[in-house]
């Protein structure tokens, strides 16, 4: 587990630090404070596959060029771009981004991207301006993660691991799954699959009954329908008291932000769930059964949470629980981002509901 964090030149932080992390952690703050930028760190210090990480999220963020398939190709087509990752928004030789966590048993891992000479990696691309590697740091152990050539306008090319697919691959052993949104209806029916193989379609079903509604029976895909497009695309939700299953759109945006967030928290059972803007789409009243399950599913899978939001109702739910569930305030952590400090300023849970009620700011 991740006890505390260290960003290093990523996006907007020169020299940022998160500190006394639990397995839950609420990141709250203004617009544009970093909030996002802190769980993308987070992804790409753990996450199996980071190059896949870095033009994933800047695709998730509009950051990208417009690219031709040849120079006669009156065509164009966007790609994602990783130069926006960098403070000044620009690649240059010897740029750096970095970001380092120290776990439980006190051990400091730090990964950072560095920008070379393209002639320092092996060229696959045409017209590559630079070179890129990712490499893990543990004492004075290096091992290099990832390599890739950096084209024009920061488009990468993954060169040793040639892994670029988009969402998480099911298959990883440590799983970091990150959710802003929807979930792509590809991405969503694989991960559903693999929690029946796994047999744990039971804890969703859980969430999604004691949050919602008790008469919730099922979840089912149709088949045939295109796996192209949200992941509302052919779900269709069984109930104990009808006799045919209704389209989870037709149910509204919050059933299916907590279907999306529900999968997303089995899945990565064991490894890291990061939830941008958590609780979207639902209503104040079912805030607090919705942390209190999530906090519970955390500590038996031994899963880190990291969520931010907006929402002052999203943290009355969490103050509630630690507050009418006194033991599960122990593994809640608050932390309100102040970019014009250099480190979050963190409150335990315990002493979420006391600052609520005397109307301390906390976001």
């Amino acid at each position: 587990m991740i006890t505390r964090l260290k960003i290093d030149q990523f996006r907007k932080f020169a020299d940022y630090h998160v500190s006394d992390l639990r397995p839950v952690n609420l990141l709250v703050g203004e617009n544009g404070s970093g909030k996002t930028t802190i769980l993308e760190a987070v992804h790409f210090l753990r996450s199996p596959n980071p190059c896949a990480v870095l033009t994933n999220q800047a695709w998730h963020r509009g950051e990208v060029v417009a690219e031709r398939k040849s120079r006669s190709d009156s065509d164009t087509y966007s790609q994602a771009t990783i130069e926006h990752y960098f403070t000044d928004h620009a690649l240059r030789f010897n740029s750096k981004i970095a970001a380092s966590y120290v776990d439980g048993d006190s051990n400091e891992t730090t990964r950072f991207l560095q920008v070379l000479s393209v002639d320092e990696v092996r060229q696959l691309v045409e017209e590559a301006e630079y070179g890129g590697r990712i490499t893990d740091q543990k004492g004075v152990s290096h091992s290099v993660v990832d390599e890739f050539t950096i084209g024009r306008g920061g488009i990468p090319s993954s060169i040793r691991s040639g892994r670029f697919a988009w969402g998480e691959n099911p298959g990883e052993r440590f799983r970091v799954g990150f959710q802003a949104g929807d979930i792509e209806s590809i991405e969503l029916r694989g991960l559903w699959d693999l929690l029946n193989q796994e047999r744990r379609e039971d804890s969703v079903y859980k969430l999604l009954r004691e949050v919602l509604d008790p008469n919730i029976e099922d979840i089912f895909f149709e088949a045939g329908h295109s796996f192209v497009g949200n992941g509302r695309n052919g779900a269709l939700v069984g109930y104990t008291n009808k006799d045919h299953r209704v389209p989870i759109g037709s149910l509204g945006n919050g059933v299916f932000q907590l279907l999306c967030l529900a999968v997303k928290l089995q899945w990565a059972a064991g490894g890291i769930a990061l939830f941008d803007e958590i609780g979207t789409g639902l209503h104040w009243s079912v805030m607090g059964e919705m942390w209190r399950l999530i906090i519970e599913s955390a500590r038996q899978n031994k899963t880190q949470v990291f969520a931010t939001t907006h929402s002052h109702d999203c943290l009355k739910g969490l103050a509630w629980v630690c507050e009418n569930y006194e033991h599960l305030g122990q593994f809640v952590s608050v932390q309100s981002i102040k970019p014009e400090l250099d480190e979050a300023v963190s409150m335990p849970g315990e002493r979420l509901p006391f600052a609520l009620d005397q109307e301390i700011e906390v976001r």
